[in-house]
C-alpha cells in the first residue's frame, strides 16, 4: 500500500482518518479484540452510528464525554465516536478506587458517559444524576471534519497531590501520527498490539497510528495482558508486528 504523504496528514482533521482507511481497505480487518472483529468498514459504521447518536443528544466540540474504559472493540468503537462528533473522551479506568473516579467526573463535567451496562451503574451510584448513553441509537448528524478543540482529557496519577486533568487538543496528535508515516518501519500497516492502559497517553499512538496506516489493532483480555508468559504466547499466536511497551514489561517478557 502507499502510505499518505507527512504533509497530507498534517492537512486531514484526526476525525476524516478512519475514513480514509475504510475507503482504501473496507474488507481489511481493522480492529481484533476478545469480544470479536471488525473490518475497517464495519468500524466505521460502527463508529459513525455512535456519533451520529452522541450529536442526537446535542454533543459536539467543546463537549468532554466521559468513557468507561475496558479491554474491548466496543471501548475503542466508544472513543472513536467521540473523536468523530467534535467532543473530547475522558478515559474513565474501573479499576480506580470509587473515589478517584468520583474525582474524574466532578472535575472533567462530562456531558454523557458510554460504557457497558455494568460500568453505568457503578457510575451512576456514585453520581446519581449522571447522563448515560449506555446503547446510543442511530438518529443525529455528525458533522465530520471539523477539528475539534480538544482529544482527550487524561489525569495525573496523583502521586504529588490531588490528580489534575490534562487537556489536548488534535493538532499535536496529527503531528505525532504524521511522524509515524514519515518512518516507513513505523508507518507500515502492521498488527499492533494496544497494551497502554487509555489513561496513558501511549494509547495514542497505538491507536490513531495505526488506524490511520490501514494496521490491525489488536486488543487482548486484561488477564493476558498482565501476565508475561501468557502475553509472550498471545504475541506469537496473534502474529504481532509492533508493540510500545514500558521497558519493565519488556524486560518480563525476555
Amino acid at each position: 500500500m502507499s502510505i499518505p504523504s507527512e504533509v497530507a496528514l498534517q492537512a486531514r482533521p484526526l476525525s476524516q482518518w478512519l475514513w480514509a482507511s475504510a475507503q482504501a481497505f473496507p474488507e481489511r480487518s481493522a480492529l481484533e479484540g476478545p469480544d470479536g472483529a471488525l473490518t475497517y468498514r464495519a468500524l466505521a459504521a460502527a463508529v459513525r452510528q455512535q456519533a451520529d447518536a452522541l450529536t442526537a443528544a446535542g454533543i459536539g466540540p467543546g463537549d468532554r464525554v466521559a468513557v468507561a474504559a475496558t479491554r474491548s472493540t466496543p471501548t475503542i468503537v466508544a472513543i472513536l465516536a467521540v473523536v468523530q462528533a467534535g467532543a473530547a473522551y475522558v478515559p474513565l479506568d474501573m479499576a480506580y478506587p470509587s473515589e478517584r473516579l468520583q474525582a474524574m467526573l466532578a472535575d472533567s463535567a462530562p456531558r454523557a458517559v458510554l460504557g457497558e451496562p455494568a460500568a453505568l451503574r457503578r457510575l451512576g451510584e456514585l453520581i446519581p444524576d449522571l447522563p448515560t448513553l449506555e446503547r446510543p441509537a442511530a438518529g443525529g448528524t455528525a458533522v465530520f471534519g471539523a477539528e475539534p478543540d480538544l482529544t482527550y482529557v487524561l489525569f495525573t496519577s496523583g502521586s504529588t497531590g490531588r490528580p489534575k486533568g490534562v487537556a489536548m487538543g488534535a493538532a499535536p496528535l496529527c503531528g505525532l501520527i504524521a511522524w509515524h508515516a514519515a518512518h516507513p518501519r513505523l508507518g507500515l500497516p502492521a498488527r499492533t498490539l494496544q497494551f497502554a492502559p487509555l489513561s496513558f497517553d501511549v494509547h495514542c499512538q497505538e491507536i490513531y497510528a495505526t488506524l490511520a496506516c490501514g494496521g490491525t489493532l489488536v486488543v487482548l483480555p486484561e488477564d493476558v495482558r498482565r501476565d508475561p508468559q501468557r502475553l509472550h504466547a498471545a504475541l506469537i499466536e496473534q502474529r504481532i508486528e509492533r508493540i510500545f511497551l514500558p521497558y519493565v514489561a519488556l524486560q518480563m517478557i525476555a
